[in-house]
């Protein structure tokens, strides 16, 4: 073996106990930050191992009912098929390279199922069914297609409609109107809003021959009446009612409080609105008939006469007595006279006009109105109530003749409360504000002595690769059969040496000090060490 090589076992024991010097001569405070961030790289390598070698995971179905979720689930749990379950169940996900083949088993299956009812019923009728089975039948076709045109709906995961159709009878002129009634289960975290219910009631009256919205009610799953069956028609009663009365109010008052706003100042006015609403639809029909114009011919006209002219004369007349016998008149001798008799009739049937108005109210019209605003006396002093009180009448649309109150008044506002919460709003914020920086500042420090830790870390590497590597001083190597020339090493100075009884110990110790400060020099310093000794062997070739 050449001098130059060395022994990759000394040289990686070598390393190794440098390495636990270097370790050793870190302080505690370091070293728990570096097994802490050695740690941290260990877990999140693992982690990322293990989400790299998961599957990836693709929706089978999604929309799915209770029922047929629990189908499917039995499937996959039969076939051994990882599975997750999510959207409350509703959505089946397994892995991507499967989602082909078992979309066409579950088919095979007959996963999901669609066809539990609907017009598909009216499939299964056979010839020989009687008149009131096709009728139960068809009512059931119609439900079913409802309840699934229902489903659909965003939000809802099930739906039962039922109906209540009244037979027709030939001999009965009225009939009772058809009702409805819709239970509606909807999904985990999900409402129907007012939008959703409307369009529900609408789609199964339409879809029933003389079913009117009024007829229909929904229900949810907890019992809850969604829909404003109960108040009855037109009567605006119960929840609607006062929804309605609210929302009319809020409008209303955010609006106004809008325009003190920009006139008095934010802060500076309060306005509050009442409200009474009738909510009762009311239908009235009135006619009237204009008198004929002038110059406009009349539509018929009829004229009717007669007339009789005949001679008189004296004769004997009688009158019936009792028993019917006729008692004869005493004869009166006279002159002839002529009798004359006429008459005429006219009817004349002229263009009359006509006029029919038929008025619906409907419900949600204002009665009553009722209008208070509070100005801060304190933050405005110069203001012209009676010119503000116009204004707020005219934003509010003020009508007297219904009985409409505006009222704008003067009154210091209660501003303590306020200014506490103001105060507690701001510590507050500044509290969080320097949690902030505190965490920001932690932040920093921790990513900096991670940032030292590494830094440190691939000093030491670089310094250990760096001394590891074998240096090549430029020597003359010799050859195995021919001797090497050692330099001498420089006689130490006198007043280095410590004075000792023994010489010969004295001048060993010396020299094994000094050729492990060699070795030293030459680990640390390998590039001045080989300029060194380029330089005393020159000097002896020139000698």
């Amino acid at each position: 073996m050449s001098p130059r090589t060395k022994d990759p076992r000394a040289a990686a024991g070598q390393q190794a106990r440098r390495a636990q010097a270097a370790w050793g001569e870190l302080p505690g405070a370091q070293k728990t930050l570096g097994v802490v961030v050695a740690l941290a790289l260990l877990v999140g390598a693992v982690a990322f191992v293990q989400w790299q070698r998961a599957p990836q995971l693709s929706p089978l179905f999604t929309g799915l009912s209770s029922a047929d979720g629990g189908a499917v689930v039995e499937e996959l749990q039969a076939a051994g098929v990882a599975y997750e379950l999510t959207d409350g169940g509703a959505t089946v996900l397994v892995p991507e390279e499967q989602v082909y083949d078992l979309r066409l088993q579950m088919s095979a299956a007959g996963l999901p199922g669609d066809d539990t009812g609907g017009y598909s019923l009216l499939d299964e009728q056979g010839v020989t069914a009687s008149q009131f089975q096709q009728e139960v039948a068809y009512q059931r076709a119609v439900e079913g297609e409802l309840a699934k045109t229902i489903g659909a709906i965003d939000g809802v995961e099930a739906a039962v409609v039922h109906l209540a159709v009244p037979k027709k009878d030939v001999f009965v002129d009225e009939s009772d109107a058809p009702t409805a009634s819709v239970l509606v289960q909807t999904r985990a975290g999900k409402t129907l809003d007012k939008g959703q219910v409307a369009s529900v009631v609408t789609l199964v009256s339409s879809s029933v021959e003389g079913m009117l919205p009024e007829a229909v009610s929904v229900v949810d799953g907890t019992g809850t009446l969604l829909s404003a069956k109960a108040a009855g028609p037109g009567s605006g009663g119960g929840v609607e009612a006062a929804d309605m009365t609210a929302d009319f109010e809020t409008r209303v008052a955010g609006d106004l409080q809008t325009l003190l706003d920009t006139v008095v100042g934010p802060g500076n006015a309060v306005a509050t609105v009442t409200a009474a609403l009738d909510f009762d639809a009311t239908e009235a029909t009135t006619e009237r008939f204009l008198a004929p114009e002038e110059g406009v011919l009349p539509l018929s006209e009829t004229t009717e006469g007669e007339q009789y002219t005949g001679a008189g004369g004296a004769g004997e007349a009688g009158v019936l007595g009792p028993d019917n016998i006729v008692v004869p008149n005493i004869t009166v001798q006279g002159e002839a006279s002529d009798n004359a008799y006429s008459s005429a009739s006219k009817t004349v049937n002229n263009a009359v006009g006509k006029v029919t108005e038929r008025v619906v109210s409907a419900p949600g019209t204002v009665e009553r109105l009722s209008v208070s605003v509070v100005v801060d006396r304190d933050a405005v002093a110069r203001t012209d109530m009676l010119a503000l009180q116009d204004t707020v009448s005219a934003a509010v649309g003020l009508d007297a003749a219904r009985g409409d109150v505006v009222s704008v008044t003067q009154m210091p506002f209660d501003v303590g409360d306020a200014e506490a919460v103001a105060a507690e709003l701001e510590a507050a914020g500044e509290a969080a504000a320097a949690e902030g920086r505190q965490d920001m500042i932690w932040n920093a420090v921790l990513a900096g002595l991670v940032l030292l830790v590494v830094i440190i870390t691939l000093v030491m590497g670089a310094r250990r690769k760096k001394r590891s590597e074998p240096v090549d001083l430029g020597l003359y190597a010799p050859a195995d059969d021919e001797p090497v020339a050692v330099p001498a090493i420089p006689a130490p100075r006198a007043e280095a040496l410590p004075a000792a009884p023994d010489p010969e110990a004295a001048q060993l110790a010396s020299l094994t000090s000094q050729r492990d400060e060699v070795i030293d020099l030459v680990d640390r310093e390998p590039a001045e060490v080989a300029e060194l000794l380029r330089g005393w062997l020159a000097d002896r070739r020139s000698s």
